[in-house]
């Protein structure tokens, strides 16, 4: 099992050869995997070297929860490794590091599809085939969104795990691992993939009870496992899901109990007319159907001669249902789904189920490849061969002479690939259909993979790295601020990159509280402690130049922005609150100064003549400690975004953290001198954190007994 772990990680490494052992090619471009992304893992890795465990965002919209987010991938333990390797002197992932991860992904895909086929007893050779087809096809091989893939390569385990417990072989304890393995993907971060994966293993487990009524006991283990192991990122995401805000692809904003619009779905489908992608490489659109003449062709082969082997109707089953699923609005499948599965609609692009697809036809092909050794002389094999020949030369002519517009340089290995795939068959040779496969995916990486040298593929990554002097300049600061780009010379999450704050940013969801609050509005970035802009020129209340970069681009200094912290010793109800807070903050942002404004009664203070005073001692992203110097009882206030989870502790004892002027965390502190602490501890994520180490104890000890007789034959 070793070795064949080695070879696999040999061949994924061989496969990926331009990103690792060259520094002309990169994985992590595009404007969400650059100014979204990336921020998101960057300052991941900064809190871990800091010896933080991630759980609050500072860096965007005055702070937002990480876990509750959940796209972020916090609780993903490979992304743990990632974040636990050197940064970078500028305090970022470094590249080659993040070339490897890409490796990390795509062998796991691999191992664990290789593990699934072999469990089903198909050859060494059969099986890598389809571990490397899994894991260079189709989602897996077109898509870069490290929350999608690193749920994604899930789905073989616990597939097979779930058919072992169907076979009889300790079906409680390969029940509590195939949980276990769907637990493990919705720990990943974005919900979508797993929730695919949810739906076919739920599909399966319903065929085998209806079958098998008994059988209803190991499901729902799986049930109860999968959620407990996932509860870590569930749990936060749920809490924050209910408070929060999210773009979808329309112009408004959706809340937690508003459904997907069905627009959306229909947007992110596969175009129907696309099935000929499958076998020919063609523009990608939204998610690629890819997996090539070979590997299908095999697959065909498989239901053709192994349809009475017990495994290969449900897989071909499960391969055809993801492909009508991912055509969305052009298929009733997955209108159905829509209107009548709970969670359904929040899985906005029905293409990504072809990630279920490419590994029905990756397994089906394991038997296909495996079938040629035992069919000598078969008419099947004949009239596949003789189909592909006459295929190709039709193909050939058809591009040569009527050069459709779907056309592009890869079809001619399409042809290639056909011919070679019908020699193979010809001659029943397993290994140079594994060859035939490989370079006709090694065609498509260009969809995943990008020159450097692109400056129309690299220009988001390239603006995020840009400008060193200036975040050089930023870090020698010493109080507390947050910073605002002019973004249309600079990214708006240049600041999360590089590890600073700023008022606003480009995010997929965010807290209710933030809707109303201006932050991008002079004074509203003001108030909220924005005390630099970048930007070519000044600006509004940037008048002050504070540095000159090399790119040409200046800092700005805005001396009246509002302190980090300040205390109050006046609060007010503002009647009309979303209006009345707008209009407080862009015309009479100075009264923020000395009264806390509220929608409700607020907290009741005798007013002080003398301010009371309030210094930052200690600042971490999850938490600030805060000296404060009190002539007479009022509010600190913090200018960040209060969300659930914060708490608050004066001199030691715990005090509500109180929601002020719709946006900020306040405490009631008593006249003196006292020691405050804000701290992040949501109890979703500790609970959360809880119920996953049971979900993972109760799994290994239902299937001690299994694992150590597996151990033991190793």
């Amino acid at each position: 099992m070793v070795r064949m772990a080695l070879l696999l990680l040999a061949a994924v490494t061989a496969f990926y050869w331009k990103i690792v052992f060259t520094r002309q090619y990169d994985w992590g471009w595009g404007p969400d995997f650059a100014t979204q992304v990336m921020p998101w893992l960057n300052t991941q890795a900064r809190q871990w070297h800091q010896g933080i465990f991630p759980l609050w965002d500072p860096s965007l919209w005055t702070g937002q929860p990480l876990l509750g987010q959940a796209q972020p991938g916090a609780a993903y333990p490979l992304n743990w490794i990632l974040f636990l390797l050197p940064l970078s002197e500028h305090g970022a992932i470094r590249t080659g590091y993040l070339q490897w991860y890409l490796v990390a992904i795509h062998w796991m895909a691999a191992g664990f599809a290789y593990w699934f086929c072999r469990d089903l007893g198909r050859s060494r050779t059969a099986a890598t085939l389809a571990g490397l087809g899994f894991s260079f096809s189709g989602y897996l091989g077109t898509t870069n969104w490290p929350q999608m893939i690193n749920g994604a390569v899930w789905a073989p385990l616990v597939l097979m795990f779930l058919f072992r417990s169907l076979r009889g072989e300790h079906s409680l304890a390969n029940a509590a691992l195939s949980g276990l393995a769907l637990g493990l993907s919705w720990l990943s971060g974005h919900h979508q993939i797993p929730l695919f994966i949810s739906f076919a293993a739920g599909g399966v487990w319903l065929a085998g009870c209806w079958q098998r009524w008994s059988r209803i006991r190991f499901a729902a283990v799986a049930v109860l496992i999968a959620g407990l192991t996932g509860a870590i990122q569930i749990l936060p995401a749920r809490e924050y899901g209910k408070s929060a805000l999210r773009w979808v692809g329309e112009s408004e904003a959706l809340g937690w109990d508003q459904p997907v619009p069905y627009s959306v779905h229909e947007k992110l489908s596969v175009p129907a007319n696309r099935i000929v992608a499958i076998v020919l490489p063609m523009r990608h659109h939204n998610v690629d159907p890819f997996v090539g003449v070979a590997l299908f062709t095999l697959a065909l082969t498989g239901v053709a001669l192994c349809w009475r082997t017990s495994p290969v109707p449900p897989l071909t089953l499960l391969a055809v249902a993801a492909w009508f699923y991912s055509l969305g609005g052009h298929s009733l499948l997955e209108g159905g789904f829509y209107g009548l599965v709970p969670m359904a609609e929040k899985a906005r692009t029905p293409g990504a189920a072809l990630n279920l697809f490419t590994l029905g036809v990756a397994v089906l092909a394991a038997f296909g490849l495996d079938a040629l050794r035992d069919q000598s002389g078969s008419a099947w094999l004949r009239r596949t061969a003789l189909t592909l020949t006459v295929a190709g030369l039709v193909f050939a002519l058809v591009t040569q002479f009527a050069a459709p517009a779907w056309a592009d340089p890869r079809t001619g290995l399409a042809v290639l690939a056909m011919w070679a795939t019908a020699l193979a068959f010809h001659h029943r040779a397993p290994t140079p259909l594994l060859l035939v496969m490989l370079m006709e995916l090694n065609a498509n990486t260009g969809v995943l993979i990008a020159p450097r040298s692109d400056p129309g593929r690299m220009e988001w990554t390239a603006r995020m790295r840009s400008n060193t002097d200036i975040a050089k300049f930023l870090r020698s600061q010493r109080e507390l601020f947050r910073i605002t780009t002019d973004s249309t010379k600079l990214e708006t999450n240049w600041a999360a990159w590089h590890g600073f704050e700023a008022p606003g940013g480009y995010l997929a969801s965010l807290t209710r509280n933030l809707e109303a609050w201006p932050a991008y509005a002079d004074n509203g970035a003001r108030v909220l402690n924005t005390r630099f802009r970048i930007a070519g020129e000044p600006s509004g209340n940037f008048q002050d130049l504070a540095f000159s970069g090399s790119s040409g681009l200046k800092v700005f200094e805005d001396r009246s922005a509002f302190p980090r912290v300040w205390v109050v010793h006046r609060t007010e109800r503002l009647a009309n609150f979303a209006h009345g807070i707008r209009d407080l903050v862009e015309n009479r942002h100075q009264a923020l100064r000395d009264t806390a404004f509220f929608p409700g009664d607020p907290p009741a203070l005798t007013g002080c003549a003398q301010a009371g005073q309030a210094t930052v001692r200690e600042y971490q992203p999850n938490g600030i400690r805060v000296a404060v110097d009190m002539a007479c009882p009022g509010l600190l206030i913090e200018g960040s975004a209060w969300s659930t989870g914060w708490e608050a502790l004066v001199d030691g004892q715990h005090t509500p953290v109180i929601e002020a002027n719709g946006l900020m965390r306040a405490v009631a502190v008593p006249a003196g001198v006292h020691q405050v602490e804000l701290r992040y501890r949501p109890r979703s994520v500790f609970l959360g954190a809880a119920l996953s180490a049971l979900g993972v104890a109760l799994a290994l000890v239902l299937s001690r007994k299994m694992i150590s007789c597996s151990l033991a034959r190793t």
